[in-house]
């Protein structure tokens, strides 16, 4: 089922609440879909864990965002992955390991990064192992270092 809200956007008063589960304002980034930046902010909205809907920037047609499934995103097997300590560790990515360096996340009121593994992440995605951190480099590996 497709519908069409083009000619409509502005004047939705007695369905206002559903705009709180839908995307209005999105911009197509390397055939991803992503949110018009908010404060400075993009977010993918495969990312994105609630149920979500967005308007196709081009056709104007409701459509259903992509959802990665979160245990798919975050299972990853230990051999993939050689903690050196709290702020280094090896990771293979896509059949190549890197060396990612993490730091702290800012403090409030900053509510999100720039992750250069993930991407921009909300304070919430940016737990690991109790504590809130996000990679802010990647190098990737040579064959003396793996």
């Amino acid at each position: 089922m497709s519908i069409t809200f083009t000619q409509y956007r502005g004047d939705f008063n007695d369905v206002s609440h559903v705009w709180d589960y839908v995307e209005r304002y999105v911009e197509i980034i390397d055939g991803g879909f992503y949110s018009k930046p908010y404060r400075g902010y993009r977010i993918q909205l495969d990312a994105n864990h609630r149920d979500r809907f967005y308007i196709h920037p081009e056709t104007g047609i409701l459509c259903a965002s992509e959802k990665v499934p979160r245990k798919q995103k975050l299972k990853q097997e230990q051999t993939d992955i050689v903690i050196i300590d709290n702020y280094h560790q090896y990771q293979k990515l896509n059949e190549i390991w890197y060396l990612i360096t993490f730091e702290d996340f800012p403090p409030p009121p900053t509510h999100y990064v720039t992750d250069v593994v993930k991407g921009i992440i909300h304070r919430s995605a940016a737990m690991y192992r109790g504590r809130r951190i996000y990679a802010v480099r990647i190098q990737q590996c040579n064959k003396k270092e793996i």
